[in-house]
């Protein structure tokens, strides 16, 4: 018997809050990604809308029960249609039920090539993903020209030994080099580690430091005034909204005199800590505030015993000192005609013509 499917896709953002409980409810029961959630997507689809870009939420039903969510965005330029993962960091892979996976990601295709006409497509999937694999296979089988780039990996703890276990085993140069901010920070006087929810104290708390961190001037540089994913995960992540979130926010502050210096934005969800933003006041760039909140906040996840592993989203060096486990990441091209695929592959080489290129594809 052939499996009924169909597609919705949804451009806006108020028609996924039309259908939000639906979506959360879903995403509780089957989806491992908490970005997913409706008013956090919903603020990202405004944010693409706003720096022109189209949203392309695509949802696949089957006897009208949500089976699966893809997130993307859609750029036309010079008669040419770009379709991207919504935001590659923290969106990617999307959620497929295992029984309809093959069958979702053929209509996904056909719906991108055949339907809205795209020229490229640019996915971000973990390699580990079913998706990356039924994905190749169904490529492969309709003869599309594609290939792939490594991405940016997420470093990931697994909390499966007690803390003093995990601790003993960093280096003991880096056990050493936390002693050190700690006498730094005793000889800066009274400071504490505090824990709280994502509030409007905490936001301006957050703000305050984000005002003083070494990213202000680098954006006033260029010409922007804020960071934008920071305002919309905190707006998207206070409790007493409209809609609880389907994650738990937490935030991580280090105070010295009363002073929050640093903070770390954690979403924690079915049993993941994930680190979602951090930052510090660069006018106390010498003690590492932001490395040493990190520390203490990871001891909190070991001690406390509820989080099963602790995910960085990114790899970047900073990281590597708690020697993270990596889980690669792969970014997929898909292409449907090969002469404008070896096209853009020659000009993403080509220094006179690349800029050209990817204001074309802004992906």
């Amino acid at each position: 018997m052939e499996l009924e499917i169909s597609i919705r896709v949804i451009t806006k953002f108020n028609r996924l809050i039309e259908i939000e409980n639906d979506w959360n409810r879903e995403l509780k029961n089957s989806a491992e990604n908490p970005f997913l959630y409706s008013r956090l997507l919903s603020e990202f689809m405004q944010f693409w809308e706003a720096a022109g870009w189209t949203s392309l939420v695509v949802i696949f039903l089957s006897d009208d029960k949500i089976i699966g969510m893809v997130p993307l965005r859609i750029l036309k330029r010079f008669h040419l249609i770009y379709v991207s993962t919504l935001a590659h960091d923290i969106y990617s892979d999307f959620y497929l039920h295992d029984k309809y996976r093959e069958i979702c990601i053929t209509q996904l295709i056909d719906f991108l090539f055949k339907h809205l006409k795209c020229h490229a497509i640019t996915m971000t999937l973990q390699d580990s993903s079913s998706n990356l694999r039924v994905l190749t296979k169904i490529c492969q089988k309709k003869g599309l020209y594609f290939w792939k780039t490594p991405f940016t990996g997420r470093a990931i703890i697994p909390v499966e030994n007690d803390w003093d276990v995990f601790y003993r085993s960093l280096k003991v140069k880096v056990r050493k080099e936390f002693r050190r901010i700690k006498r730094k920070l005793d000889n800066l006087g009274s400071w504490q580690i505090s824990c709280v929810g994502v509030d409007s104290n905490s936001i301006e708390r957050i703000l305050a430091v984000e005002r003083m961190n070494w990213k202000t001037k680098l954006r006033a540089q260029n010409k922007v005034q804020e960071d934008r994913p920071l305002r919309i995960i905190l707006r998207a992540s206070q409790q007493k909204g409209e809609i609880e979130p389907i994650y738990e926010a937490k935030v991580w502050f280090l105070e010295v005199e009363g002073q929050a210096i640093a903070y770390l934005l954690v979403m924690l969800y079915k049993g993941t800590a994930i680190f979602v933003k951090t930052s510090y006041d660069a006018r106390f760039k010498e003690i590492s505030p932001g490395r040493f909140l990190m520390n203490a906040t990871i001891r909190e996840m070991y001690r406390k015993g509820n989080v099963k592993k602790i995910d960085f989203i990114s790899d970047l060096p900073v990281v590597q000192i708690w020697k993270p486990l990596c889980e690669n990441r792969t970014k997929v091209n898909i292409k449907r005609n090969i002469h404008l695929s070896t096209f853009l592959r020659f000009a993403g080489e080509n220094p006179l013509i690349s800029k050209f290129v990817e204001l074309a594809k802004k992906i």
